[in-house]
Order: C-alpha cells, then sequence, then structure tokens
C-alpha cells in the first residue's frame, strides 16, 4: 500500500505541475467512495472531518474538476 501511495503522490505531483488536476482523488475506499486518511494528511486546500458529508461534498468538487478537465480535450 505504501508504493502505491507513494506512486499516487509522484502522479499528482507531476499533474499540478502541468496545469492538470491531480488523479488521486479518484482512487477511494469502495465502502464509502472516499480516499484513504493518507490522502487527507497534510493537506491545504480543506480542513475538515476526512469522513462524512463535508469530506464527500469536497471530494466530488474535486473529482468533478478531474473529470471536467479530461472531458474537454484534446490534450
Amino acid at each position: 500500500m505504501r508504493a502505491v501511495c507513494k506512486t499516487l503522490d509522484k502522479i499528482d505531483q507531476m499533474t499540478l505541475e502541468e496545469g492538470r488536476p491531480a488523479l488521486a482523488v479518484l482512487v477511494v475506499r469502495e465502502g464509502d467512495g472516499l480516499p484513504g486518511q493518507g490522502w487527507w494528511t497534510g493537506r491545504t486546500d480543506y480542513q475538515g472531518e476526512w469522513i462524512g458529508p463535508q469530506a464527500h461534498a469536497h471530494i466530488r468538487k474535486l473529482q468533478d474538476a478531474v473529470f471536467g478537465y479530461w472531458q474537454k480535450g484534446p490534450f
């Protein structure tokens, strides 16, 4: 799992440097549809709980940005 998290962090770093939205927000737990606790660590764009309705709303916003970006094309 640690290797997956490191890989996702690197992918996010690269996409953000390219001006694209971070993709790791798409990797979520099957049970509740939210990223794992490690994803929330050190985030500066969100200060609430990492579970519950507020977290879901925040994740939906970020995921919508990812899907919206990639639906625009061409790249």
